[in-house]
């Protein structure tokens, strides 16, 4: 029998080490992982996995070409991507933020600091089934 297909995600993140770790303990729960460092390598990746589509976009809000908000707000707005669920993983923690989070369509604002490692993979795989 044919093992079923890794979840594939997309996830923006320019901290390089947080990158590191994060993406192994994900590979390790059996996600699919593309870590870019900025939107354009994001965009990049995802046009290049067509006609699959990512299970999840998962973004950083301060990057080095574009914010996370800005991402998530492009990924919406393209009828291919636009049902992927959203989610953000920042260190800003501010109440405008969590707003703006909801108005592009982020299921979730995890703050970095706040949660472990663990806890941001049990966040992911509850947000893609």
């Amino acid at each position: 029998m044919a093992e079923p297909a890794k979840k594939k995600i997309i996830w923006v993140e320019d901290d390089k080490l947080i990158g590191a770790l994060l993406t192994k303990k994900l590979i390790a729960a059996g996600f699919d992982i593309f870590c870019a460092l900025n939107g354009h390598d994001a965009f990049e990746a995802m046009k290049a996995m067509l006609p699959a589509i990512p299970d999840l976009v998962m973004v950083d809000l301060v990057l080095p070409d574009m914010n996370g908000f800005e991402i998530l707000e492009k990924v919406g707005a393209d009828p291919r991507y636009a049902s992927v669920p959203k989610l953000i993983l920042s260190n800003i923690d501010s109440a405008a933020d969590h707003k703006r989070a909801e108005e592009v369509g982020a299921k979730k604002f995890i703050v970095k600091a706040l949660s472990s490692l663990d806890d941001i993979v049990k966040e992911v795989k509850a947000q893609v089934g």
